[in-house]
Order: structure tokens, then sequence, then C-alpha cells
């Protein structure tokens, strides 16, 4: 049986802080509801900081890391920065080894 797709990826306004939400999988197949979620972080004029928040997500894959790559591009181009918060097991494990702790802010 296969893993659940991503269930929900949600973005949220606070103060100059967006939040991305992850529900579920993360991964390629993420792709059109993360993209359209960070559309919203990244086109949020005040923002200067987008939070992508893994409370909800148990796996995630390597096209996940290239997209979270790709959005800190995008974000740096904006004068904006992007923290990750709330992975644990596995999803921690991956950025770890992929060494995204050196690339991005962890809370």
């Amino acid at each position: 049986m296969q893993t659940s797709t991503l269930v929900q990826a949600s973005a949220r306004a606070k103060g100059e802080t967006v939040v991305i939400t992850l529900q579920g999988r993360f991964g390629c197949d993420a792709h059109r509801e993360f993209g359209a979620s960070c559309d919203i972080a990244l086109g949020d004029r005040q923002a200067k900081r987008i939070k992508i928040d893994f409370a909800g997500v148990a796996q995630m894959d390597n096209c996940a890391l290239g997209m979270l790559l790709l959005l800190r591009q995008q974000a740096a181009a904006l004068g904006k920065t992007v923290c990750l918060s709330n992975s644990f097991g596995e999803v921690r494990r991956l950025l770890a080894i992929a060494s995204f702790d050196k690339v991005f802010e962890m809370v």
C-alpha cells in the first residue's frame, strides 16, 4: 500500500511571517499544492520570513528537498528568509543528511 500524498499545504500570515503548514507525505506529487502556498508566501509584501511547519509530515523525498531549495532561492531574491520548523523522525534525519541545517534556520 502506498503512503498518502500530501494532503494539505496552506499558508497563513502572522505579522511579518507567513507560515506554510504541511500535512501528509511531502513529495513530488505535492508540487502544485506546495507551489501555490509558496506563491502566496512570496507574494505577501509584508512578510520577511517564510516558515515551513513540518509537524504534520511523516515522510518526504528528494523532490521535496529540491522544492525547499527553490523556495529559498526565490525568497532570497525578494529579501525574505525561509526557516524550517517542527521536523521530527524520518523528516529530521533526511534534512540532516542533506545538511539543510547549514542552509536553513531550523526552529
